[in-house]
């Protein structure tokens, strides 16, 4: 029996995309590595009007534009993807090459698309619940200075698949320096987000990076254990005192034992503490949601040992 065309192409679609593509992401020359998932970082042409002409308007490409590219990053990648991402904490801001590689569920690497001089934009921790079971992920937004086109991956080596370590959003420490106990009740933390944008006065060879914006700590804990925290908040915000402090949110392996990164946050300062939400304020379930402007965030893979001075 013959097939036809369709028939044949249907079958090698079947079987070489039917089982779900994954990621894989590459800096400095490394071989790829898995990780939970990528987005962006194609080219895209920019159209321009041109001037009406016999009441229609002409349209013509003017130049390219490069997408960024979102990541996302498990528990244990190599130690280079994390200490890129310290080096922009750190106000150090590296550029790097790199790649993305899609890779088929059969393991076989498919196209890939390379980058040059990328720049991290965004850094995004998970939002954190006690009562979640969410896996969690590190969010990476990538800032190209260059793209090559999506091309075919077929000759790559398959990427390096090591198991994804559990980490979940219900695992957490939270310290905050003076306020162990309080801070040891918190049971939600909303997502912490690093910014930094670049511009090009000069042309590509020039860059100025922005300050980093850092975005607030914004936690929640049941009403019984939030005096340390209005007290707090009526020293710093009515009496103008009681001054800023430091804490360290440890992001926890499920044994709550194992400390996968952890960060120091510093420039803490509390300017709002109080209920939250009319369906939290019932007798039976009162929650208190405190917020504090945060100046600085470093991040430490494992738990932070402070040198002794």
């Amino acid at each position: 029996m013959i097939s036809s065309p369709r028939a044949a192409e249907a079958a090698v679609a079947s079987d070489d995309y039917a089982a779900a593509y994954r990621s894989a992401f590459s800096i400095d020359g490394a071989a790829p590595e898995e990780i939970p998932s990528a987005d962006g970082g194609e080219i895209r042409g920019v159209v321009v009007q041109e001037a009406p002409v016999n009441n229609r308007v002409g349209k013509h490409l003017d130049t390219i534009a490069y997408e960024e590219i979102a990541i996302s990053l498990g528990a244990n990648q190599s130690p280079g993807i994390y200490a890129w991402i310290q080096s922009m904490l750190d106000g150090n801001p590296q550029p790097k090459n790199g790649s993305i590689v899609a890779v088929d569920g059969r393991g076989k690497p498919r196209n890939q698309i390379r980058f040059t001089a990328g720049r991290i934009t965004e850094v995004a921790f998970p939002a954190l619940d006690a009562r979640s079971r969410v896996a969690a992920e590190l969010a990476v937004t990538i800032e190209p200075g260059g793209l090559t086109p999506r091309e075919p991956a077929s000759s790559l080596a398959p990427p390096s698949r090591a198991k994804q370590k559990a980490w979940f959003s219900s695992n957490f420490r939270l310290n905050i320096d003076g306020l162990p106990s309080a801070t040891a009740r918190v049971n939600k933390i909303e997502s912490i987000t690093i910014k930094q944008s670049f511009t090009y006065p000069d042309g590509p060879q020039s860059i100025t990076a922005s300050p980093l914006d850092v975005s607030d700590l914004v936690f929640y804990c049941p009403e019984e254990f939030a005096e340390p925290f209005r007290a707090w908040a009526r020293e710093f915000i009515v009496q103008n005192s009681g001054g800023e402090r430091i804490a360290t949110l440890e992001f926890l392996a499920p044994d709550r034992k194992t400390v996968f990164f952890t960060l120091l946050l510093s420039g803490l300062g509390i300017y709002g503490c109080g209920l939250e939400g009319d369906a939290l304020k019932t007798a039976s379930s009162r929650v208190v949601k405190v917020e504090l402007y945060c100046e600085n965030v470093s991040l430490y893979v494992g738990p932070y040992n402070p040198t002794p001075s």
